[in-house]
C-alpha cells in the first residue's frame, strides 16, 4: 500500500501549473500503472 505516500507527493506537483504540462501525463501513466497492479 505505497500508493498513499505517492499520491501525497504527486498532489503538490499537480497544483504546479508550470509543470502540470508534462508531469501530468507522466503522473497519469504511473498512476494508471499502479492501479493496474492493484
Amino acid at each position: 500500500m505505497e500508493e498513499a505516500p505517492v499520491l501525497k507527493t504527486v498532489l503538490p506537483d499537480l497544483m504546479d501549473q508550470d509543470r502540470i504540462t508534462q508531469n501530468h501525463v507522466m503522473i497519469l501513466t504511473l498512476y494508471r500503472s499502479a492501479v493496474n497492479y492493484g
